[in-house]
């Protein structure tokens, strides 16, 4: 608050535009949407997203800097409430994930996750346990039809340690690859599969880049994901929480993880929400249903 009652006092416009420095989402296309509103009698232009006012995006009048000065004066440190005792226009807006505030370990968890995928060309997500038997296989085929009908095409990469069988190798396919076809390819009216012979173990995140004509790819692996990760509990050994695990979700209520946003292992409509959030779209989700400012519930924020 000292920071910008000194900048609106410097200021040599009689209005001017505060934007806090941990909403690495933020659009200036909000701010616009703000300008037009500056009235003669209003002192501060305030957006308010999916009804939380954001004071720390705000439009705010040159006079307004002694108010802030007057406040921190008398031992108010929060601007939220200094700036409820100002004439303001409050202007509704869409959330998207423009004023998601990063002041929490685990909002930085979510924002790196969001920030790695907004500079690939097809986002990826993945579902990792430290088990067999936590139920990634589920999760994953709970979360498709959440995604598909908002419109997202998702492609799913599964890893296999155990080798793959598509046939026993009487079909023309198999025939082929036990002749030594090092690729194989069947088409069909309806789609196709491609079988590539490797030397090795092809990585997760190369065999998504294959894919095509998705808009999202989820990668379900035991504990080799590509960030970022959500990470499955099911009690069965410990919980993954490195540094690719965005969020936990886990069926123990009675143990919270810190620094890090923890939901209901069943909470598929919260998990939706999350990675919609994770792969880079701008609106279609709630930020209240994965906690405003990163916090452990998954409900709201201050």
């Amino acid at each position: 608050m000292a920071g910008l009652s000194r900048g609106l006092a410097a200021s040599s416009h009689t209005w001017s535009f505060a934007v806090s420095a941990d909403m690495p989402f933020f659009s200036f296309d909000a701010a616009r949407e703000l300008l037009p509103k500056a009235e003669r009698m209003v002192r501060a232009v305030v957006p308010v997203a999916e009804g939380r006012c954001e004071p720390l995006a705000a439009l705010y009048h040159k006079e307004t800097a002694h108010v802030f000065s007057a406040a921190m004066a008398a031992g108010e440190r929060s601007l939220r409430r200094a700036a409820a005792a100002l004439p303001a226009l409050d202007v509704p807006v869409r959330a998207g994930a423009c004023f998601f505030n990063v002041n929490t370990p685990a909002a930085l968890r979510l924002a790196r996750g969001r920030a790695a995928n907004l500079v690939r060309r097809v986002p990826l997500v993945s579902i990792v346990a430290p088990a067999s038997g936590t139920g990634k296989t589920t999760f994953v085929e709970k979360l498709l039809p959440l995604l598909t009908s908002r419109g997202v095409r998702v492609g799913v990469v599964k890893s296999d340690a155990h080798g793959i069988v598509l046939n026993d190798g009487t079909k023309d396919s198999g025939r082929f690859r036990a002749a030594g076809a090092s690729s194989v390819a069947v088409v069909a009216p309806a789609g196709f599969w491609l079988y590539e012979r490797t030397q090795e173990k092809l990585s997760l995140e190369v065999a998504a880049a294959r894919m095509t004509d998705v808009d999202l790819v989820l990668i379900e692996t035991r504990s080799h994901g590509v960030f970022p990760a959500l990470s499955l509990w099911r009690e069965l050994e410990e919980p993954l929480l490195d540094e690719r695990v965005a969020a936990l979700f886990s069926s123990c209520h009675e143990r919270q993880a810190e620094g890090i946003l923890q939901l209901d292992l069943e909470a598929m409509e919260d998990a939706a929400h999350l990675v919609l959030f994770l792969m880079g779209r701008e609106e279609g989700f709630d930020l209240r249903r994965i906690a405003w400012d990163g916090g452990h519930s998954g409900k709201g924020g201050a």
